[in-house]
């Protein structure tokens, strides 16, 4: 299954006690003040409290110009404080979040190629700091792709057809097919892999 949401909750697990914040496509990161934010609406817990965060990339304005996300994150931004305009304000970076939080961080790249220069550089600035600095990561979102050789990209969230390059010439797509979603189903895929790839460096940091 696709979705592109804004998303925000907060999920305690009654049995071992754990927490996850988990905010996707949440336009509280847009403001310089994400982190005091993020801290008042997690019941006040600070971040240094974390045992560990899980960065994602950003989608930023001049991506978003023409999609249902920037007018969704727009709206949204008018009841958070701070009058945060999306059109001048970035999401937090590797390097943003590192220099607050002393904690295990995880970078997980995109699958799309568009972004591999963004991940790219958040694997410099890890290698940069590393003398200092030993619980970054930055995993390639692309890695099962490329091994595998399959792309399995999807046009439409939601949709139950995944497409290969090879279709690019013969199906009316919206995009290339290595800038489409990645989806999971109940014989799993990519983010599955990823996924698994995520809880074996948070184990090792």
């Amino acid at each position: 299954m696709c979705k592109n949401k804004v998303i925000s909750y907060f999920f305690i697990n009654s049995t071992s006690t754990s927490t996850i914040v988990f905010h996707m496509n949440s336009p509280i990161l847009f403001s310089p003040k994400w982190p005091i934010i993020i801290e008042n609406l997690e019941r006040g817990m600070p971040l240094k409290s974390f045992d560990a965060i899980v960065l994602g990339k950003f989608n930023r304005y001049f991506n978003s110009m023409d999609e249902a996300f920037n007018r969704t994150i727009s709206k949204v931004l008018q009841d958070v404080p701070g009058q945060i305009d999306f059109s001048k304000t970035s999401g937090p970076s590797l390097r943003d979040v590192a220099s607050i939080y002393e904690g295990p961080v995880v970078y997980v790249g995109m699958f799309a190629l568009y972004a591999k220069s963004e991940q790219e550089a958040n694997l410099n600035f890890v290698k940069s700091v590393a003398s200092t600095r030993d619980n970054l990561s930055v995993i390639d979102g692309r890695k099962y792709i490329n091994q595998m050789k399959m792309e399995c990209g999807a046009d439409d969230m939601g949709q139950g057809v995944c497409f290969e390059k090879k279709d690019e010439a013969t199906k009316n797509l919206s995009r290339r097919v290595n800038g489409m979603h990645r989806c999971t189903g109940d014989k799993g895929g990519h983010p599955d892999l990823i996924a698994w790839e995520v809880a074996e460096k948070l184990n090792r940091l």
